[in-house]
This record gives C-alpha cells, sequence and structure tokens, in this order.
C-alpha cells in the first residue's frame, strides 16, 4: 500500500492519500494482532511450565477438586519427563 501510495504521490493526490490511510490502518491492524497473539501465547507457555491446566486459559473454575486432579497428573508428567532426562 504504500508503494502505491508513494507511485501516485505525483499524479493523484488523493489515491496516494487513500493508499497512505489503508497502509497505516493495515499497520496498526497488524502490530495490535500481534500484541494481543503474543500476549496470550507467553500466557499459554506459562500456563504449561507451571503445571495449570489448559481449562483455565478462559479463565474459569468449574469445580476445584477436578482442577487439582489435572494440575497433580500435569506436575506428576512433568517430574517424571525431568527424571527420565537424568
Amino acid at each position: 500500500m504504500a508503494l502505491r501510495a508513494a507511485l501516485n504521490m505525483g499524479e493523484y493526490l488523493n489515491a496516494a492519500e487513500t493508499y497512505m490511510r489503508l497502509a497505516l490502518k493495515a499497520q496498526s491492524q497488524c502490530r495490535t494482532h500481534w500484541k494481543r497473539w503474543r500476549k496470550s501465547r507467553l500466557r499459554a507457555v506459562a500456563f504449561l511450565h507451571n503445571c495449570i491446566p489448559e481449562s483455565m486459559l478462559n479463565g474459569d473454575i468449574k469445580d476445584f477438586d477436578i482442577f487439582l486432579e489435572e494440575r497433580r497428573k500435569l506436575m506428576s508428567l512433568k517430574i517424571k519427563t525431568r527424571f527420565e532426562s537424568l
């Protein structure tokens, strides 16, 4: 979009302005999307490293005992994996 705006700068000023606005809007949307994705991805990785079940990613715990059971399984799997790597 920015290239097209530069090409139209000399002859079609309105078109150049329109292309620049579209390019800046696309850049802004891309940056916003990337930040949101990165934040959610980092949170998912942090949950994985801390043995927190994926069901917690959306923020609800239906039954705390089930949550604890899932977390115990994840923790035991992590310990087993570490122990086997020694």
